[in-house]
């Protein structure tokens, strides 16, 4: 059975490995949706950046708490629309006390559901 295995590193990266991936399924309408990603992304790069990004921070991971690193996709999805990961300095996955994250002071707090299931009963320890 064939393997393929693929990690987009970067938005910029996305629509390259999702026309490789449709290829290799033999996708129908690959230019209806990829077209659509493509344009949206050149547009996101042409706009030009906020004066202040808003700080955000991530938690993908609770006991301990994890965040998205300078190497992820996840921090390059925020950067490419216009926000600034409080995680930036670290690299992949980095663990944070609530102490540490309080210090670095980030406006918005991105709770998501993939890899531990973030609900609203967790903001009380956040």
């Amino acid at each position: 059975m064939p393997v393929f295995v693929g990690a987009p590193e970067s938005v910029e990266g996305a629509p390259w490995f999702l026309r490789w991936l449709a290829e290799v399924v033999e996708a129908p309408r690959v230019e209806v949706v990829l077209g659509l990603i493509e344009r949206v992304y050149g547009r996101l790069r042409e706009d030009s950046p906020r004066a202040e990004a808003r700080r955000f921070f991530v938690p993908i991971w609770k006991n301990p708490y994890m965040s998205v690193g300078s190497d992820t996709y996840a921090r390059d999805v925020l950067e490419t629309c216009g926000g600034e990961n409080v995680c930036g300095c670290s690299t992949r996955y980095p663990v944070f006390t609530l102490e540490e994250v309080e210090a670095a002071q980030p406006e918005i707090l991105l709770l998501l559901d993939e890899p531990y299931p973030f609900s609203a009963e967790d903001l009380g320890g956040l």
